[in-house]
């Protein structure tokens, strides 16, 4: 089993200009306009919490996490999460993890306004897609990492700390 600080530093590597100010990901699909409102009085507001949804959305994409579900219930302030993963080590479920929580947080750190990731993991379709572990982040706790309260290593055990193996 890898050591705390070995898994820590992959896991907070991720971390990295969390509290910059970062621009939503663009790909060359990304829509870069919205269809005319069908009324010409009604003015058509994109969603800020479905924006960054889709965002978040669209860079798991892009690091390849195989999403099952990705929903949020904007008033309870949640997002949920369904992927397929083949990692069973602790290393490379560390790794998923931390590159999942790093883009829930990057949205927060851009205003999303969710309160908490919810994620499951489950096998990989050929493995019959059995759950096989769960976790969460929370944006308060990205919150007090952006204020400078605890260390982005402190951020990451806060993490990892809620992984519970299925």
């Amino acid at each position: 089993m890898p050591s705390r600080r070995l898994v820590l530093g992959s896991f907070a590597s991720l971390f990295a200009g969390c509290s910059a100010s970062p621009s939503p990901p663009t790909t060359p699909d990304s829509p870069t306009t919205r269809a005319e409102p069908e009324s010409p009085t009604a003015t058509s507001t994109p969603d800020p919490y479905e924006s960054h949804l889709a965002s978040f959305g669209r860079f798991l994409d892009s690091e390849s996490v195989a999403l099952a579900e990705l929903t949020a219930d904007e008033r309870a302030s949640v997002v949920s999460l369904t992927y397929e993963s083949d990692a069973r080590s602790t290393d490379r479920l560390s790794n998923e993890i931390g590159t999942v929580a790093g883009g829930f947080f990057r949205e927060v750190a851009a205003g999303w306004t969710a309160s908490r990731l919810e994620a499951t993991i489950v096998a990989a379709a050929a493995d019959s897609g059995a759950v096989v572990a769960r976790w969460r982040a929370e944006s308060a706790w990205f919150d007090a990492y952006d204020r400078g309260d605890i260390s982005a290593d402190e951020l990451s055990l806060r993490v990892l700390q809620t992984l519970e193996r299925a």
